[in-house]
Order: C-alpha cells, then sequence, then structure tokens
C-alpha cells in the first residue's frame, strides 16, 4: 500500500483529530505499489544525491526535503532540467519555490488560520508546527475525490520572525489545497516542461481524505493517471516524455530561464587556472576520467550548455575546454575564441574513438575535456 511509505518522510501516519477516514481496498488497489514510482527522497543537506537520481533512468519523482538554504544554484538548475524532461519535483519549502520553481511565496503567520500544536520530521529533522484542515479546491486531477485533508505546517524562522509554508495563487501556480476559496494554497502544481513540481505539505493519510490525495499526487507524479471519482475510469494527463512541453506562466522567474546565471563572457583571468591545461594537440581530444586521461577523438558533433540567460548549442570544433564542476558546482565552458561561461552541460553522453575503439562516457564520469586544436 502507498502509506508504507511512512520510512520515507513523506507522510504522517497518525493523529489525533476526528474525522479518520481511509479509502475503500478496491479503489487502494487501482494504484501503482510503492516500488513502481521510481520515488527518491532528498533529506536535508543531502542535496549531493540529486545530481545521481537526476541520471537516474528509473528515478520519476524526487522529494526534495530540503531547505532553502541548503540547496544551491547549480543543483536548482539540474532538477528544473530534468523535470522538464517528464519528471515531479516535490518541494516542501515555499522560500525554496520562490527562489528558484516558479512559485511565490507567501509569510503565513500563526494568527491567520487555526491549528493544532504538533511536532513532525521533515529531511530527517524534528519540527515544532501546526496541523491544519486544507480544502481541496480546482479541478486537477490529483483532487479528484478529495474533499479535505489534514496536514502539518513546520514554524520557519526567517530572519524577520517565524511563518510557516504557503504560496500565493497567481500566475500559473494551481492550487490543490487552501483555507479557503480566495486563500493562498497550501499545497500546489506548477506544470514544467514535460513534467511538473509539487509544493506539497506533508499529510496525515488517515485523516479526511488524506489518503486519496496522497496517493493521487503519487501516482499522477510517476506518470499514470489517477481513478476517477468513485474509482471508475482513469483521469488526467500526468507528466512523462511524451507529455506536450509546456512552456508556463511562473509567478517568480525560473532558475535557468530568468537570467540567474548571466550569460555574459566572464573575465579571462590572468593567473594560473587551478587544472593547469595541457598543449593540445592536432586531432587529438584529451578527456580527464578520474585520474586517468584518455587520448583520443570526440565523436559527439555538438554539446548543448545552457547558462540560464541563453541556451547555446556549440559544434565540437567551436569549443576549446570543458571543465565539469561536479555536484556543488556550475561547468565551465571555455569556446574557441576565448569566451568563458559558467551554466550546466546539458549533454549526457559523450561518444570517444581511441586505439581501443568506441567508448561512450557520462557525464558524470569526466572531469574535463581539451578538445583538439585544428
Amino acid at each position: 500500500m502507498l502509506n508504507r511509505i511512512v520510512v520515507a518522510g513523506l507522510i504522517l501516519a497518525t493523529l489525533a483529530l476526528p474525522g479518520a477516514a481511509q479509502i475503500a481496498e478496491s479503489l487502494r488497489s487501482q494504484y501503482h505499489k510503492e516500488d513502481e514510482l521510481g520515488i527518491r527522497v532528498v533529506e536535508g543537506g543531502n542535496v549531493g544525491d540529486v545530481q545521481r537520481y537526476v541520471h537516474d533512468p528509473d528515478v520519476r519523482v524526487i522529494a526534495l526535503q530540503s531547505m532553502v538554504e541548503e540547496v544551491p544554484e547549480a543543483t536548482a538548475v539540474a532538477l528544473v532540467d530534468w523535470v522538464r524532461q517528464g519528471k515531479t519535483l516535490w518541494l516542501y519549502d515555499s522560500r525554496l519555490a520562490e527562489k528558484y520553481f516558479g512559485f511565490k511565496d507567501y509569510k503565513l503567520s500563526k494568527e491567520q488560520f487555526r491549528g493544532k500544536p504538533e511536532s513532525g520530521k521533515l529531511g530527517g529533522r524534528g519540527y515544532d508546527g501546526l496541523a491544519t484542515v486544507g480544502l481541496a479546491f480546482g479541478s486537477h486531477p490529483m483532487v479528484t475525490g478529495v474533499g479535505e485533508a489534514t496536514v502539518f505546517l513546520p514554524l520557519l524562522k526567517d530572519p524577520d520572525g517565524e511563518r510557516y509554508p504557503c504560496v500565493v495563487v497567481e500566475a500559473d501556480t494551481v492550487p490543490l489545497l487552501r483555507f479557503a476559496h480566495d486563500s493562498p494554497a497550501l499545497c500546489a502544481v506548477r506544470h514544467e516542461g514535460r513534467g511538473m513540481v509539487v509544493f506539497k505539505p506533508l499529510m496525515w493519510t488517515l485523516a479526511y481524505s488524506g489518503e486519496r490525495l496522497q496517493s493521487n499526487i503519487l501516482e499522477f507524479s510517476a506518470g499514470y493517471e489517477v481513478p476517477g471519482v468513485g474509482g471508475y475510469d482513469k483521469v488526467g494527463n500526468p507528466p512523462g516524455p511524451k507529455h506536450d512541453f509546456v512552456t508556463g506562466n511562473p509567478a517568480t522567474p525560473v532558475v535557468g530561464a530568468g537570467g540567474r546565471i548571466k550569460a555574459t563572457p566572464l573575465p579571462v583571468s590572468t593567473t594560473a587556472p587551478a587544472v593547469v591545461a595541457t598543449v593540445a594537440t592536432a586531432g587529438v581530444d584529451r578527456i580527464a576520467v578520474g585520474s586517468e586521461t584518455v587520448e583520443g577523438v570526440v565523436l559527439t558533433p555538438e554539446f548543448r550548455f545552457e547558462t540560464g540567460g541563453n541556451s547555446l548549442m556549440l559544434k565540437k570544433e567551436e569549443i576549446r575546454r570543458l571543465d565539469i564542476g561536479g555536484t556543488l558546482d556550475l561547468d565551465l565552458l571555455t569556446t574557441a575564441k576565448g569566451d568563458t561561461y559558467k551554466g550546466l552541460l546539458m549533454t549526457r553522453k559523450i561518444d570517444i574513438q581511441n586505439k581501443d575503439g568506441t567508448r561512450t562516457l557520462e557525464k558524470a564520469e569526466i572531469n574535463s575535456i581539451e578538445f583538439a586544436t585544428p
């Protein structure tokens, strides 16, 4: 059953509130099993796991249980590109949702809603907070069969005071749970590219329609239609590689599309680089793979590089050097003309040929590529 994901910290199992209700077994059986959903949880500061997950074809959903100060820009850029390919990202911190992912944060104070003091665990850490009830609004497939759900809102401590996570309903933000028809959203979704980003709270599955909502969100996020009202038929057009590409109208700039990483060339350093470049040999490319340097010919004819302000598609002959930044750093591109850009290399597989034959390298294996001189 889907509520076995308690160990992953996606839901809260019990709550001493009235209104307990569970979905019928006949309906529950229509949802996919947990091990078929391809979901991975990133806890707290373990954001380095993101790079591994976005390169794993079996991963469909990443639950990013990290706070805004723990997620570097390079990680957010990688996540946005991954989402646009038809995957789903879950966020729990509305400040993070605004900084990178197109939502607008709302500073919700405890005076603005009724709640019951509770404690919960998010991202492997305990938080004080409030339990409250959200009402399902709108016609998104993920709220099919949902009336209301009990959720946990962790107390966030900002420099200017304490508040709770919440997002404004504007632009292309679609609310799933609200206090009232015109209130900010406790749970919401944005469709981005062929995938989607879900801002969601932890929720109790045994109270109200919590199990139905959590099951719907899991099912739809993983690329499956959800059971219709009463369990009849299937509804929705879930994210996936064949979904139409949605440009969207975000409430705040999405990282990688709003110029957060400047596309203007960086000044060329006059000091020696940290990695000393070797002298390029005509016709021979040099690829640093761990402690090994592979010499041969790069067969991949073009490389896509995202700078934030621009999406560059460069032929091999137009590039002098590529330095791969690793988990937390941006990649560095040096063109044949000497211009330097920081961003993200989006070409994931690179084919090379040398005396041992043809070989395909994953981006994650490569430290740098120094291209041959003409």
